[in-house]
């Protein structure tokens, strides 16, 4: 016979485990998970009660990501599932070869320590995350990079662009770089290394950031609507502190940038460098990528600078014709 503590005992169980089930989960279905707690012990005037305050502490614990509103409670449905695991592995692609903690990701993404973790751990069962033995964190995994092979066709800026960027690299006699946006991020998909004997190599090819924390990155949000520049601005506004910047600092380097035509950081990401950045822009007017450049202080001093940037800009406006050209009409 079921005593009345023991009776308590369980729905206080279940009440907890009620959490980590999908909000629409019916009463048969929870009844078939938990087995011999499950709910057909217990009046059903209780199970909703219970879930019912699990209702309210979700609404509580809605928190803004650079994603969109995510939950802290792991009450996903499937869909949520699948989009909480994307999110973790933009989250690692920022961190490149660094890799990333599970704390780091849960605080950024608004998940508890014991989601982010069990994410992770399924991404490494399937190759798409790996975890570094003696640092314990993760990045992405090999799968990853050999998934994109199936659509390498499907990204055709990188070899078209080509001849491009290297044109500007011999005639600057530095290392460019070509950038393009992914969501609220910049991506570095190509770099030329500049035949100087003093060579800035200031980020890697595949390098991910915050829209604006790069050079790059400035310039292609610079040119962008203003309510696109917020949203991303308003998206990233915790993610930019951790690159010494703030959400004043870009709306002002943003200002500059549209007010010079292009992208300059008097301090690069290296100490003792100097950036500037082209947009290259579609028949519509809106940046698809980005030329940049990085050097050392004296090698892109303000007598220089008209020179670079227009070797640059030339180059970014032929690249965005023949891009046009290739999309077609009204897909340029």
């Amino acid at each position: 016979m079921r005593t009345k503590s023991g009776c308590n005992a369980a729905l206080a169980f279940v009440s907890i485990m009620w959490i980590n089930l999908p909000r629409a989960c019916s009463f048969e279905q929870a009844n078939s998970v938990f087995g011999s707690l499950s709910f057909k012990h217990m009046p059903k005037s209780r199970i909703g009660k219970a879930t019912a305050s699990n209702s309210r502490r979700v609404a509580r614990t809605s928190v803004q990501t650079p994603f969109g509103p995510m939950d802290r409670l792991d009450t996903a449905t499937g869909t949520q599932c699948i989009r909480r695991a994307l999110r973790v592995l933009h989250s690692l692609a920022v961190s490149q070869e660094q890799g990333t903690r599970v704390t780091d990701i849960a605080a950024e993404l608004g998940l508890s320590y014991p989601t982010a973790h069990r994410i992770l751990r399924v991404l490494v069962d399937e190759g798409a995350a790996e975890q570094d033995i003696s640092t314990r964190r993760y990045r992405i995994g090999g799968e990853i990079a050999l998934l994109g092979f199936a659509r390498i066709a499907h990204f055709p800026i990188k070899s078209i662009a080509e001849p491009y960027v290297r044109r500007v690299s011999e005639k600057i006699d530095e290392t460019v770089f070509l950038t393009i946006r992914s969501r609220f991020d910049s991506v570095c998909v190509d770099r030329k290394v500049g035949s100087h004997k003093r060579k800035v190599l200031s980020i890697d090819i595949g390098s991910r950031r915050p829209l604006g924390v790069t050079v790059g990155g400035l310039a292609l949000i610079a040119f962008l609507p203003n309510e696109q520049v917020e949203a991303i601005i308003s998206a990233n506004a915790k993610r930019l502190t951790q690159f010494d910047c703030t959400a004043g600092l870009l709306r002002r380097r943003v200002a500059e940038s549209r007010e010079r035509g292009y992208a300059y950081v008097d301090v690069g990401i290296m100490r003792g460098t100097r950036a500037v950045a082209v947009p290259v822009l579609n028949h519509a007017k809106q940046p698809v990528a980005a030329i940049s450049m990085s050097a050392v202080t004296a090698r892109l001093s303000s007598d220089r600078l008209p020179f670079i940037v227009d070797v640059m800009q030339e180059q970014a406006k032929l690249l965005g014709i023949h891009l046009t050209r290739i999309a077609g009409p009204g897909r340029g």
